[in-house]
């Protein structure tokens, strides 16, 4: 069946797990839980910028990886409107994360919601990627922004384009003072980040999508405290897609009101 936000075919009732599933209290946020969920980057940001300074690049690389995770979570509640912000600040805090993430991020929020309207059907772009093999993924991998982008403009309207052309101006400026200036913090970062964004297809998508074709629901989950804090609960994806507005902080409680009303949802695991 169709999921109340037009979520792609399950085999599970979604209305009924919203109705019997209590996760509106989910929705809170606090001051202080805005300004923690914002700040998760930041000393990953500042450990890649001094190791790379320092030419460190094997320590600098670790706290890229897990900068672009903590990037990857805060964006994307930001395109759900999950960051306990309004919608303005939202939107000002998806184009300051643009140039560190190396994409315009309004061009990842259209594909996103499109994304949870039609998960892995023919009009889902984002989702394509999870209906890939394994070598077929990460060979599509360097194409997938540029599909995104190409998918946004053509469906965004001229506000989301304003905010897209705005957002690849950003990025255009940091390339430009990393290639003019050559200093090797901000050099490693437009390189990394951007060779990252490659393997996003792979690791945002195929990993929590491949497989679930034939399971009660398009998605994977992850189980086990030490798993949910070092991936910072982004694996927690088909209680993603099944409550959209929870934000990622709440998820870990999601899935056990979850694993108590539907079990077989936490069947088909990431890892």
């Amino acid at each position: 069946m169709a999921g109340l936000d037009g979520i792609g075919v399950g085999l599970i009732d979604e209305l009924a797990l919203r109705r019997d599933v209590k996760w509106r209290d989910l929705l809170r946020y606090r001051t202080i839980d805005t300004v923690i969920e914002l700040l998760l980057p930041a000393p990953w940001l500042a450990g890649a910028i001094w190791f790379a300074a320092h030419g460190d690049y094997l320590l600098a690389l670790p706290c890229t990886f897990f900068l672009f995770l903590t990037l990857l979570r805060v964006a994307h509640n930001g395109y759900h409107n999950a960051l306990g912000l309004p919608r303005l600040a939202t939107d000002l805090a998806l184009m300051v994360m643009s140039p560190l993430m190396m994409l315009p991020l309004h061009a990842v929020k259209v594909t996103h919601l499109e994304h949870h309207k039609h998960c892995l059907g023919d009009r889902d772009i984002e989702g394509e990627a999870g209906r890939k093999s394994f070598w077929a993924v990460l060979a599509y991998g360097p194409r997938f922004p540029i599909d995104v982008l190409r998918a946004a403009w053509r469906q965004g309207g001229a506000h989301i384009r304003a905010w897209i052309a705005a957002e690849l101006l950003l990025i255009a400026c940091v390339w430009i003072v990393a290639l003019t200036t050559l200093w090797p913090a901000l050099l490693y970062h437009a390189i990394a980040m951007t060779a990252g964004e490659c393997f996003t297809a792979f690791f945002a998508v195929w990993i929590v999508h491949h497989g679930t074709e034939d399971h009660v629901y398009p998605a994977r989950t992850q189980r086990g405290w030490l798993k949910n804090r070092i991936s910072y609960s982004m694996f927690l994806h088909a209680e993603h897609h099944l409550f959209p507005s929870v934000p990622t902080f709440r998820l870990r409680e999601l899935a056990r009101r979850l694993d108590r009303a539907a079990p077989e949802i936490a069947s088909r695991q990431v890892i």
